[in-house]
């Protein structure tokens, strides 16, 4: 797994995560809407495709995503993916 962590603002930061299929994500089964207010998926890239969500977008495993968080929350969102 990497990550890569870019400063976007002096309160938010992006990064991408390479997701695995065993994360908490999937054992709660969770949509995109479902997820915690202190996360946003920005964009998956799947097999060389940016895909920009929505409440339908399904994430599967090995997408890379682009989340958006608050500095103090980038533990809890990396926790939801890995």
């Amino acid at each position: 797994m990497m990550f890569i962590n870019i400063t976007c603002s002096d309160f938010y930061i992006c990064f991408r995560v390479v997701r695995v299929g065993d994360c908490k994500y999937f054992k709660k089964n969770m949509t995109l809407d479902q997820l915690p207010e202190f996360v946003c998926v920005g964009s998956i890239s799947r097999s060389g495709d940016n895909i920009m969500p929505n409440q339908h977008t399904e994430i599967l495993p090995g997408d890379e995503l682009l989340l958006f968080t608050k500095e103090k929350n980038i533990i809890k969102a990396e926790n939801l993916f890995l």
